[in-house]
């Protein structure tokens, strides 16, 4: 199940930064894209791996869970993606540090409560998912992003899938932790005190 909630993260970030994409695309080769891109989600997951394993050491499980109201609030903004503005000689450096700058908000916030309680084969598997992935749809859009036009209808319908993602993982990530259980029981509690 977390292999399948990583793929809908990787599709909702890839939706929102779809303009980005296309725009480095437009001005590096698409090998150049992908070295940069499976650079910045090594960085992203060994991190968000990493913050995991010790949020696992110091706090219970459903409180972890908390970490799912992030991708809920990201979908309840209104912030579009930004476009880099200049580039150095090395492009994949260049795209690597433009991912890294752009996204790293929000793949922490979508991969640190799914890559929390894992271990390291399952977050090895996910990190070479998310790499197939990678090359997959940096391929696939290499081919639009010579069509602008495209591009910018894509922009424009990304907005409401994105958002449908962010829900769904930050949902998931609640109920999976047994954070809403323990919420629910402390509602009861407070209810029960009141008298009610």
């Amino acid at each position: 199940m977390r292999l399948v909630l990583l793929m809908l993260a990787f599709v909702s970030v890839n939706l929102e930064y779809l303009f980005l994409l296309l725009y480095l695309l437009q001005k590096y080769t698409p090998l150049q894209v992908v070295a940069g891109y499976l650079a910045a989600d090594g960085v992203l997951m060994g991190l968000s791996y990493a913050l995991g394993l010790g949020l696992q050491l110091i706090v219970p499980d459903w409180v972890t869970g908390g970490v799912g109201l992030v991708p809920l609030a990201f979908a309840l903004s209104a912030k579009a993606p930004t476009d880099p503005a200049q580039s150095p000689p090395a492009a994949a450096v260049t795209v690597w540090v433009t991912v890294l700058t752009v996204t790293t908000r929000c793949q922490l916030a979508l991969y640190l409560p799914i890559l929390t309680g894992t271990g390291g084969w399952e977050a090895l598997a996910a990190f070479g998912l998310i790499a197939g992935l990678t090359v997959a749809v940096v391929l696939a859009a290499s081919t639009v992003a010579r069509h602008p036009a495209w591009a910018d209808e894509i922009g424009r319908r990304s907005q409401a899938p994105t958002k449908a993602c962010y829900v769904l993982v930050g949902a998931y990530v609640m109920w999976d932790s047994d954070l809403l259980q323990h919420l629910e029981t402390a509602v009861e509690a407070a209810l029960t005190a009141l008298g009610r």
